[in-house]
């Protein structure tokens, strides 16, 4: 628990994932034959492509204009 998970496909195959942190903690996300082991903060998000390398981690409060607590 504690995440959310957004998911892009195309032709049946993940282009995209964005992982957004609740509480802060680590995850690991798999697909298919792929594993990987994220640490997110609380209120952080991390976009990863298909084959699930970081394309970005995001402080979703700063983005959203939120004081950081």
């Amino acid at each position: 628990g504690g995440f959310v998970v957004d998911m892009a496909w195309r032709e049946g195959e993940l282009t995209e994932a964005a992982i957004h942190s609740n509480l802060g903690a680590s995850c690991i996300v798999r697909y298919g034959d792929r594993r990987v082991s994220l640490d997110i903060a609380a209120g952080d998000a991390c976009r990863l492509d298909g084959a699930l390398q970081v394309l970005s981690t995001v402080d979703e409060q700063s983005f959203l204009g939120k004081p950081h607590e």
